[in-house]
């Protein structure tokens, strides 16, 4: 069997219906989703599959069901014998990954995800700003629009693959260097719909926040190697991952250097589990051609096992 590598989606993947079709099938997927209910205290079962979106879109409920439904997604695929060499998550998705990994359980994960939104939401509040993807344009260029900006803090913060870098900071900077980057030749820039700068220095204090609350879960030694997104290397103990799950939150995602290092490991499959297709998107950007797969429904996960089976 080729050495298989599992992506998890981030925030932005969700739609209205995700994993119903998975929760009708599978026992254990329900299991899975009851338990996530009466952890976070209310119906993201209901939130999920009959939305509203603009519910389901909103942090604090996004987060959770992503993160639900990928590491739902993954139980069944180890049910059936396949097991990753190693794990990946943009973003909320590494939290989907640490899970994946052993590093932490579904239920102390999930309780994770659910502090780690309200503190980004609140640091937000505190920290108001914006994010938005620059399309054909250098990193380097990107970098030195933004080292450029006097309006205000605006930072590259999402590498996410060549000619696509996500920007983040204060709504006013974010703007002026959108204007910038469209002078500079960017093909496209693109306003994204988030409430706050992830992943950019003003989310200092909800790291300073989040590290305190991680001294009361219980961590382990990952079982699978996962790649960080804050250094694209991997994490080797518990202090590495808890030093990872702190520096996230402030610092860029390093998105295609991850995929860079999956792919010298030896990587030759890559799974999406999760919602959507996003990260596949960005992988063809990354590198043409590799094997790839998305688990989100039913159809995909019997094409996939069966296309498992026949190869």
């Amino acid at each position: 069997m080729k050495k298989i590598a599992f992506m998890f989606p981030g925030q932005g993947s969700q739609y209205v219906g995700m994993g119903q079709e998975l929760y009708n099938k599978y026992e254990r997927v329900r299991e899975i989703f009851d338990q996530a209910n009466k952890v976070l205290g209310y119906d993201l079962t209901r939130i999920m599959f009959a939305g509203p979106l603009e519910t389901l879109t909103q942090t604090q409920y996004t987060q959770p069901a992503i993160f639900t439904l990928s590491v739902a997604a993954c139980v069944l695929l180890q049910r059936e014998g396949v097991t990753p060499q190693a794990v990946a998550g943009h973003s909320l998705g590494e939290y989907s990954a640490l899970s994946a990994s052993g590093i932490l359980s579904f239920e102390e994960g999930l309780k994770i995800v659910q502090i780690r939104g309200r503190l980004l939401q609140e640091s937000a509040a505190k920290h108001p700003g914006s994010m938005a993807a620059i399309i054909g344009l250098d990193n380097e260029k990107v970098e030195a629009i933004c080292a450029n900006i006097k309006s205000g803090v605006v930072e590259a913060v999402n590498y996410n693959c060549p000619g696509q870098l996500v920007i983040a900071g204060q709504a006013a900077a974010v703007q002026e260097a959108l204007k910038k980057a469209q002078k500079a030749g960017a093909m496209k820039v693109i306003q994204l719909a988030v409430s706050g700068p992830f992943h950019s220095s003003l989310m200092k204090e909800a790291s300073v926040q989040l590290e305190k609350e991680l001294a009361d879960f219980e961590l382990h030694d990952p079982l699978v190697p996962l790649v960080a997104n804050y250094s694209a290397k991997f994490v080797q103990n518990i202090t590495e991952a808890r030093i990872s799950m702190i520096k996230q939150v402030y610092s860029p995602v390093l998105w295609e250097k991850s995929m860079g290092q999956l792919i010298n490991n030896g990587s030759e499959l890559f799974v999406e589990v999760g919602p959507g297709k996003v990260l596949g998107g960005l992988l063809k950007q990354i590198k043409r051609k590799l094997p790839y797969a998305n688990i989100e429904d039913d159809k995909t996960l019997t094409d996939f096992l069966a296309q498992l089976s026949n190869s």
